[in-house]
């Protein structure tokens, strides 16, 4: 599998999954007053090694939420059994209104690949798939 198959192979999943997690967020919206906010699925982020291999599966860890969550990922989506990526939900309240970030990421040959999705009033949020690099860190 190349790059861009595993990438294809993920747009392809998240093409049926996020709508489901819209409906859910607006569901949450409007019992909350605000989006659910969940961290990365997985610790570790699916890897796969070479272009021999099909694409990594792994399970998420649908309890891996900030302590202040009310609920699961498992209570905002029904993730399959297995994911090729890990992912992640941010919200936002900003000054045009509330809203939420999708993200998802996957290591190919070693390599972070991530892309965004946005789902409220900012859409400079969206991001297509890039090489992920840590953010520096400024705390000397």
């Amino acid at each position: 599998m190349t790059l861009n198959q595993l990438r294809n192979e993920i747009d392809s999943r998240l093409e049926n999954l996020w709508p489901k997690i819209v409906t859910r967020q607006e569901n949450y919206l409007a019992s909350n007053g605000r989006y659910w906010q969940g961290n990365f699925t997985q610790d570790t982020i699916p890897s796969a090694v070479t272009a021999d291999v099909l694409y990594p599966e792994s399970v998420p860890t649908t309890s891996n939420v900030p302590p202040s969550e009310q609920g699961t990922w498992a209570n905002i989506q029904n993730f399959p059994l297995t994911i090729c990526y890990r992912a992640r939900i941010d919200n936002y309240d900003g000054p045009q209104g509330k809203g939420f970030v999708g993200t998802v990421q996957v290591k190919f040959n070693g390599t972070i690949y991530e892309r965004s999705q946005n789902h409220g009033p900012e859409p400079w949020r969206i991001q297509a798939w890039h090489i992920y690099t840590e953010p520096e860190n400024t705390n000397g």
